[in-house]
Order: C-alpha cells, then structure tokens, then sequence
C-alpha cells in the first residue's frame, strides 16, 4: 500500500448534462471476496459509519437504499440509518432488514427515499449482533474497501463510536443506491498523488488518484507538468469506468533533474479523452536521492505472551525473516502484558490499536503481521512497500561488547542521499533465541480452539497452532526471535537519548555512536544468548516515517569474560582466606590464564533511617594470576572456577544496629591468556568477607550465651548485652 500525499481536491467538468439516472455509490470491489476484513474476534454488537459526500452531482439525488456487505452469515439484527452528524446514535432514518442473511450485499430499502442536498452533511450507516466467532470471516466481519477518505470509516463496538478514517484501514465497503442522479459527460475529482522519492536525471512516476463520475469513461489524459523552471507536455492511459464515483488513477511522468533534494511539481490537465477541459492543476513533491541505496524496512510487531491470537504474528515475522531476511530488520516489542518475561518500556512504541499488529517503515498505518493488510501476505506486503520506497540515506553499522559484557557500544555511519532537516537516528538492540520454563514464558493460544482452514492457516506455521497441530495447546513454549531488549529512547519512549545530527544536507556523512545496556532483569537476562545479540539503527525522518535501516549481529570479542565470587570464611585480623571465583569465558579465543586484581572495601554504616552516614575505605589493590586446571573454549561461554587468596583486613567486623561495618572482597579481570582488558572498564565482583580480632574461632552449632565477652570497632573487651546487638552464631571468645 503506497503513502498517499492528499492533496485539494479539484472538480473537472463540461457543461454536458445527461438525462437522470439510478446508480450505485461506494468504494473499491463489490466481490466480498476480495475484501479485506476488520473486528476484534469477538460476537457482540458493532456498527459501522461513513459519510457520502454530497457533490452538485448528487444535489436533488435521493437514496432508496442501503447495502451491506457479508462473507458469512452468524449474523442477525441487521439494520441500516441515516444521519445529519457523527452522533449516530441519534439518526434521522432508520430501517431494519427482513430476510435472511448471504454471503454477498444485503440490501435494506429505506421507509421512503432520503432526498440530498448540496452543503447538507449525510451519513450513512449499519448496525448488527455478530453471533458466532468460530470462523476467520466471523471474527472479522466488518468489510473494507482498500480506499482511504475522510470520514470514511466510523466503528463501533457496543454502542461507543470512534473515528478510524486516519488508520490505515481503508474505507468501509457498504454501497448505497442512489435515484435522480444527473451525470455530466467529465466529471472528475482528484484525489492524491503519491509521494515518490526517485535518483537524480530521471523520470519519476507518480499515480495520480481521482474519483470519477462522469457519464463517459476516460481512456486518455493529457496534462503538462511544470517544476525548475521548465514545462513538459505528457499523455498518460488511463481505465475508469462511467458512472457514479468510480475510483482510478494514472500515472504521470516527473523529471527529476540534477540535484538531490525536495523537488516541487505542478500537474495540470488539459484533455480527457482528447476533448479540452478547463485546465485544472495539483501540486505535489518528489524527493530526489543522489543514488540508488539498498533498502532495509523496520518492521515493528506488538505483541506479548498473553496474547492469545499473537501466535500468527509469531509465525507471521518467521516468515518474513526467513524470505526476507536482508530486507527487513524485525523489532518484536512485548509490550501487551506487564508480566512478559520480554516487557520493556524503553521504545517509542507506534500507536497500534490492538495486538497482534505490525508496521513497516512507520507508513501507512498498522496491519496484520501474518494476514497482510489485504490479505496477501506480511511477506508480500513488505515487499511492496520496499518496491515504491527509495532510501534517503544509506547506512552501515558496527556493534561491539565491552569487556564484562555489560553494554553494547553501537556504530553507525548515515550518508544523506537527499537532505532530510529534522531526521534523527535510533539504536535498537534484539535478541533471538530467547525461551524459559516458567509460566510467564509461555504463548497464550487461542487458536486451538479453530482448525488451520478457519484459521486461514493452511500450509502455514499457523496450522501447528490449530486443533491437531504440534502446538494445539492454550499456552505454549516458544522460542522468540527479534526481541526488543533496550533502545535509545528511554522509558516510555519520550526522549531518543542517541547523538542529534549535526548536519543532514546531501552529501553529508555522520557518525553515530551508541551504548546500550544489556538487561539485567533476571529472568531474561539468563534467557539471553549472548551470541544471538543483534543491533538496528535507522533514520526517522520529520513525518516519523523511515528513511533506511541497518542491521547487524553483535560480534563476540576475542577476550572477554565475567566473574562472580563465592562468600569468603570468617576469618581473624590478617589472616589469609580463600573463596573459589567463577569465571565465564565469553569470547571466542581459550582461556587458560586469568589475572586478576583484588582490593578490599570496608563500610561503617552509623545510625539508622535516613539520618544514616557511610564511611568507606579502600585497602590498596593488589594483582593475582590464576593458571585454570581446565581451559575454557572459545565460543562456548563454559566457566570454571580458580582460588583467590586474600588477607583478612584490620577492620573488625560488628553488628551493632545503628554502628555496623561491612567488608567487602572485590575481584576484577585485568587480563586473560596475557592480553590486559581495558583499565577504565574493570567491573568488580564482591563477596562479603567476616573478619573477627584475633583469638576468636568457629564453633559449630554453638549455643552462644548472652554474656560471653566480645571485642567492639575498638577492640575493647565489652559485656554483650542481650539487646542492643546480635551476635554472631558459630563464634566464641577463647579465653
């Protein structure tokens, strides 16, 4: 589906008026076949709305009746009405419908004819009660026409009425017959012109869209365009039909000329059919790019695991990363459930009505993620919309952990193609291969209540989903693919934290640099594969739609690890201790030596509540080296532990309520197999370390009584007290 630039609408006419006629008024096909469905899987009651523009054509027309669309028949209580403004539920005409149900246009004739007038606003519109939900047609029984127009689309589901016209989901595909109309022999009314982005000396074409009704059908048009200065004279075919608002289009040739940048045209027509009519003109815009890019659309899916129709989505972005896996860059967000294992707010998430959707490049509204728009597939959709696109800029990028595997440091470089003022570039980072044991991690199911041929799932994933299928349960475990983890927007999506351009003008080259932070929720971060990490960047222009996209994995380095530490023994003042260190190797060299730095972190914590105060010291650091008993692969992200041997410090441990010092171990990689590791990006593991004043020893299952002697911060000799602090259980004084 093309993003259409509307445009003023212009009314071509002569002034040859035919005898009165009947017609039938609507939108796009009347095979309901064809027609691309709308609904909210559920029964109940809905109600579709559309205005029928009044032109002079239609002043003194009357409407006799409506027509309502159907591809199934779990329906009943069908009635159509007029109204004069969008409070539909106050309507001027009412009607009811009095047979049976078919697939097809049900007509429902109306009291008495409904007479129109040019300046008076009409609505027209349907109410019924969905009785069954079994069915894809059933879930969905609201009918579109592929055409958007303002007013065109009014919905409602149980009696509350929203405007959808904006949407992206076309029109409603109703049809209303019409007496009395009085047809011209021209009378056209254009109604948009795509905005093409095409390469520098050559010529654009753009479809030009009108609405036709004249008594002729048009076969010719002649028109001139005029942009730089210059003006060309043109002929284009064209295919509409006679009769009252028939939709069509032609294309028109646009010279692009020299330059890369925003290219302003003005179209005017001269002929229809060879016959001169009033010159009538539009204006519209090319944008010009210096040269072909390779296109990656961003395709962006809502989704969650409570969700229970979102296993087609799952299938759907499947599909479409397999087929088209270096022309579209999936962005999974799980943002439908709070308690998805997935759930982030960092991203600013498009406005999707419901889930499972997805959008592509942010253009042209939201659409099914597996059925398509017009039900012809994610794939074929996406395809299409790399097809009428051209980038405005092309990109590269690089991604790279640190050290401790804690953040990604992103890369991009953005070469404007055209000038794009107001554009900025977003940081993505998703994660494949993601899957857990727990509840939470399971896919919600609807699906195995219907078989593959409801579904519309035949020959497809979805059918697995479907009664007898490998997943015919009502939650599943799944592997997730393309999940979004962290972004450069921040949470709730209110600020792109990423560097602002300094330039965008044509030809500029900007370097981008990003970090981002791997989750460290966790549940997901010990689902996370470190080697399935990817990274997106792409361009937001000012309409919000995308210029181009990048893609890449985030590689391994060849040195990198991370470490956790055991809890150390209670240990007296300046005596050794040993805790075994747990070291994963996550690059892909093997490690067989690990040197290491320790220090010793000692916090007296005085008083209590918020008029508590910390004193920290620091003993100075001092360097190990460990030979490991097994060498870790590289690639493999194995781990194994070594022996780090401290001395015990001189500050002795208390616990006294409101006078309590801590001490901390703290163990950091400063190199493996002899290569250092960054010295600005050490990260610390630590472990609590007891330190007791010499003399005092471990005694297991000791009963401690109350009044044995016991060394305070000072190392005085005090008279433990029963209240006031807790001793230590397993310790006694020797005396």
């Amino acid at each position: 589906m093309k993003k259409l630039l509307l445009l003023a609408a212009v009314l071509l006419g002569s002034l040859n008026i035919v005898a009165q006629t009947s017609e039938d008024w609507g939108y796009g096909s009347t095979d309901v076949s064809t027609m691309p469905g709308l609904g909210n899987g559920q029964t109940g009651t809905f109600g579709v709305a559309m205005e029928l523009p009044v032109s002079s054509v239609l002043d003194g027309a009357s409407i006799t009746s409506i027509s309502v669309p159907f591809n199934q028949t779990s329906v009943k209580e069908l009635k159509v009405f007029i109204s004069t403004s969008t409070d539909f539920n106050k309507p001027v005409v009412t009607a009811s419908f009095t047979g049976t149900i078919k697939k097809g246009f049900n007509d429902v004739e109306l009291p008495e004819p409904y007479a129109l007038a040019v300046g008076k606003k009409v609505y027209v519109g349907y109410t019924f009660i969905q009785t069954a939900k079994s069915s894809q047609q059933e879930q969905y029984p609201l009918l579109l026409a592929s055409y958007n127009t303002p007013n065109g689309l009014w919905l409602s589901v149980g009696g509350s009425w929203e405007d959808y016209s904006s949407k992206g989901y076309g029109c409603s595909a109703m049809r209303v017959k019409l007496a009395n109309v009085k047809l011209k022999d021209y009378d056209v009314t254009l109604t948009s012109a795509t905005s093409q982005t095409s390469t520098v000396n050559t010529d654009a074409s753009i479809s030009v869209g009108l609405i036709s009704s004249s008594a002729k059908a048009i076969n010719s048009i002649s028109y001139t365009v005029s942009c730089d200065g210059q003006t060309y004279e043109k002929e284009a075919k064209a295919n509409v039909a006679s009769g009252l608002n028939k939709i069509g289009n032609f294309t028109a040739s646009v010279p692009t000329g020299k330059e890369g940048k925003d290219l302003k045209y003005t179209l005017t027509i001269n002929k229809l059919n060879g016959e001169a009519v009033t010159p009538t003109s539009i204006e519209g815009k090319i944008t010009v790019v210096t040269r072909q890019a390779k296109r990656l659309s961003v395709v962006e899916e809502f989704t969650g695991t409570g969700c229970g129709f979102c296993p087609r989505g799952w299938v759907g972005m499947g599909i479409l990363k397999e087929e088209m896996a270096d022309k579209a860059a999936v962005i999974a967000i799980h943002q439908y459930n709070s308690n998805d294992p997935m759930y982030t707010t960092e991203y600013a998430t498009p406005r999707f009505e419901g889930a499972p959707s997805c959008i592509i490049d942010r253009k042209g509204g939201e659409c099914d993620p597996f059925y398509g728009p017009n039900d012809e597939g994610i794939k074929a959709y996406t395809e299409a919309v790399n097809a009428s696109s051209m980038p405005e800029v092309d990109m590269k990028l690089t991604a790279a952990f640190s050290s401790d595997m804690k953040t990604v440091t992103a890369k991009a470089s953005t070469e404007f193609l055209t000038d794009l003022k107001g554009s900025s570039i977003v940081f993505v980072l998703t994660a494949d291969g993601l899957t857990g044991t727990s509840a939470s991690w399971k896919q919600s199911n609807y699906f195995v209540s219907y078989t593959a041929a409801e579904a519309g799932g035949l020959g497809t994933g979805l059918a697995d989903f479907c009664k007898g299928g490998k997943y015919a349960q009502s939650t599943v475990t799944l592997v997730y693919d393309d999940v979004l983890l962290t972004s450069s927007w921040n949470s709730g999506g209110s600020v792109n934290r990423a560097p602002a351009f300094s330039t965008t003008a044509t030809g500029a080259i900007e370097q981008s640099n990003y970090t981002l932070t791997i989750p460290t929720k966790t549940t997901l971060k010990a689902a996370l594969k470190y080697d399935q990490l990817y990274v997106t960047a792409f361009v937001l222009k000012a309409d919000g739609t995308v210029a181009n996209a990048v893609r890449c994995k985030v590689e391994l380095p060849e040195y990198a690890a991370t470490l956790s530490l055991a809890t150390y023994p209670a240990t007296e003042v300046g005596a050794k201790a040993t805790a075994n260190a747990t070291i994963q190797n996550y690059g892909t060299q093997t490690v067989n030596k690990v040197g290491y730095r320790y220090r010793i972190q000692s916090i007296r914590s005085v008083g209590s509540g918020v008029s508590a105060q910390k004193d920290t010291v620091y003993t100075e650091p001092v360097d190990g080296e460990a030979i490991l008993t097994e060498p870790l692969k590289g690639g493999e992200f194995g781990s194994t532990t070594f022996p780090v041997e401290v001395v015990a410090p001189q500050h002795v441990s208390s616990s006294v309520s409101t006078d309590k010092l801590t001490n901390y171990v703290m163990v950091a990689i400063t190199s493996l197999n002899d290569t250092k590791l960054d010295e600005n990006n050490l990260t610390y593991a630590t472990a609590v370390i007891r330190t007791v004043p010499v003399g005092i020893e471990t005694v297991v299952n000791s009963n401690l009584n109350d009044n044995l002697d016991r060394y305070d911060l000072q190392g005085r000799r005090t008279k433990a007290q029963q209240r006031g602090i807790t001793l230590e259980r397993g310790l006694k004084v020797i005396r």
